[in-house]
C-alpha cells in the first residue's frame, strides 16, 4: 500500500534533493565536468527558479565522457560519510540502466520494489547520455536492443509486481538472464556510442521520453525539416547558470528548444490542478534533516 508524501515531508524531501545536487554541483565545478538539468527539474528551474512545487526528483543529465570522469573522481571528491553514489556496476544489486546518489541515513522505497535488495534512500538521477545514429534502421536496430536491457534489468521488478500471468511468466524468464549478461548489453550501447561523433545522443536506461524523441542534439545539427530555420540548437555541450531555489545550476544554453521538444510550446503554462501530483507511489521512506 502506497504512503502519501505530505506538504511539508515532500518539501523536506527536496531539500535534501537539492543538498545532493549542491554535492554534485561542486565536485564538477571543481574538476570543469559539465552537467545539466534535465526533464521535470529543468522545467522547474526555468518555470518556478527551483522544484515544480509537485515534484518529487531530482534529474541531471551528463555526456557520457563527463558522466565517466564524474565518476572516477567521486572515488575521492565525494562526500562518503553523507552520500553514497549507486551504479548498476558498483553495486550488485543495482539494476537500473542509470545512476543514483543518495544520502546516507535515509529510506526510499518505491512501491512494488519493497523486495529488492539494492540500497535505498532520498536520491537524484544521473542518467548518462550516449550517442545515437542518424540513420532511422540504426536507430531502430539500437532501440530494440536497449529495449530488451531494460525489460530484463527490470524483470525482478515485473515477476513480482505484472498482474497478467503470461507476462508475469515472460518476466521470470528474463529474471534468469545473469547481470552480468546485460551489462555486457549495455557496454555494447555505449560502444556502438563512441565509435562515431553522433549529433544526438539518449540515454538507453530511460524508457521513454528519450527513446521516442531520439534524443537530444548535443551540438549546433543542420536539418533539412523540423527545426526552426533548419537549426536544431546546442542542447548539451552548451549550458548556463540559473537560479534554482537561490543556489546557481547548470541548464541548456537552448533551454527553450530542449522544453519545447520535451513538453511542447506551451510548458509555461500550469497544468490542470489535477494533475499537480507527485510521480511515484513510495511504499516507506525515512528523512533525515537537510543541510541547506
Amino acid at each position: 500500500m502506497g504512503m502519501d508524501i505530505t506538504g511539508e515531508e515532500l518539501r523536506k524531501m527536496q531539500l535534501l534533493q537539492l543538498e545532493i545536487l549542491l554535492e554534485l554541483d561542486r565536485i564538477c565545478r571543481k574538476h570543469n565536468i559539465r552537467y545539466n538539468l534535465s526533464g521535470g527539474s529543468l522545467l522547474g528551474a526555468v518555470r518556478h527558479k527551483g522544484f515544480i512545487p509537485w515534484d518529487d526528483d531530482i534529474d541531471v543529465r551528463m555526456l557520457r565522457e563527463e558522466y565517466e570522469k564524474f565518476c572516477e573522481v567521486c572515488k575521492t571528491e565525494l562526500d562518503t560519510d553523507r552520500y553514497y553514489l549507486q551504479t548498476n556496476v558498483t553495486e550488485e544489486e543495482y539494476r537500473w540502466g542509470f545512476s543514483r546518489i543518495l544520502i546516507n541515513g535515509t529510506k526510499y522505497v518505491r512501491e512494488g520494489q519493497e523486495h529488492l535488495k539494492c540500497r535505498t534512500g532520498v536520491f537524484i538521477d544521473l542518467f548518462p547520455s550516449d550517442g545515437c545514429p542518424d540513420a532511422w534502421f540504426m536507430r531502430k536496430y539500437q532501440g530494440l536492443i536497449a529495449l530488451f536491457m531494460r525489460k530484463a534489468l527490470w524483470s525482478p521488478v515485473g515477476s513480482e509486481i505484472i498482474k497478467n500471468p503470461f507476462k508475469r511468466c515472460f518476466f521470470g524468464m528474463l529474471n534468469k538472464i545473469p547481470k552480468s549478461k546485460l551489462l555486457k548489453v549495455q557496454d555494447y550501447l555505449i560502444s556502438l556510442g563512441k565509435r562515431k561523433k553522433f549529433d544526438r545522443v539518449v540515454c538507453w536506461g530511460l524508457p521513454r521520453s528519450d527513446v521516442r524523441r531520439w534524443g537530444f542534439s548535443k551540438k549546433v545539427l543542420k536539418r533539412k525539416k523540423g527545426a526552426p530555420n533548419g537549426i536544431q540548437r546546442v542542447w548539451l555541450e552548451e549550458v548556463i547558470e540559473v537560479p534554482f531555489e537561490g543556489h546557481m545550476v547548470f541548464i541548456p544554453k537552448d533551454f527553450d528548444g530542449w522544453l519545447t521538444h520535451v513538453y511542447g510550446s506551451t510548458y509555461m503554462q500550469l497544468p490542470p490542478e489535477n494533475k499537480r501530483k507527485i510521480h511515484h507511489d513510495v511504499s516507506e521512506y525515512q528523512l533525515c534533516e537537510p543541510r541547506v
